[in-house]
């Protein structure tokens, strides 16, 4: 998950499409996240992508594959920010914040709080039929994009066997203060270290 300031999320629309793509296998769905990448690339909106991919283990569990990249030379739980994509997929799929270390606690409760947003702008019935889209599937790819951006998200999408989108009202603010105010702790038990 990559840097997101205060100034980027108060110009960030609140309608939002949460697209889900089944593949099935994770190479056809990295494949797509870099066509993803790339047409965010191309655009000049690279910091506006937001998608992640998923798959699952021998034992059943989904687990992230994928994510944003971060920062380079970023520290584990430095420039945490929120990913509506990995939201969702925490939302369907609770297994996935298992994928973060315990050194990365701020990260597993801005992902947690993004997976409280999600769930409720997206409702019941969405959750429910995006999840029933993924669970057919070894794997998935997951992106939340502006609305407006649908088309163009899925003609890059060459690999998905299926695809269903929905789009929602989201309001980020609480994924916002929760950032904000893990920031500052951490900054305070720094300083009090030193």
């Amino acid at each position: 998950m990559g840097s997101l300031n205060r100034s980027v999320v108060e110009a960030m629309p609140d309608e939002r499409v949460f697209l889900a793509a089944s593949y099935l296998d994770v190479a056809e769905a990295e494949a797509d996240f870099e066509a993803l990448r790339r047409l965010y690339v191309d655009l000049g909106e690279a910091p506006g992508f937001d998608a992640v991919t998923i798959g699952r283990k021998a034992s059943g569990e989904v687990r992230f594959h994928r994510e944003p990249d971060r920062p380079p030379g970023s520290d584990a739980d430095e420039h945490v920010a929120p990913s509506l994509a990995a939201g969702l997929a925490a939302a369907l799929f609770p297994s996935v914040a298992a994928d973060s270390p315990v050194g990365r606690l701020r990260e597993r409760e801005i992902l947690a709080a993004s997976a409280g947003v999600v769930a409720i702008a997206l409702g019941r019935t969405d959750l429910s039929e995006l999840g029933d889209r993924l669970d057919s599937s070894s794997a998935g790819l997951i992106a939340a994009a502006p609305a407006e951006q649908q088309d163009r998200i899925r003609a890059v999408l060459a690999n998905a066997h299926a695809t269903i989108a929905r789009v929602a009202s989201v309001d980020i603010e609480p994924i916002v203060r929760m950032t904000a105010h893990l920031q500052r702790a951490a900054s305070k038990r720094r300083r009090g270290t030193s």
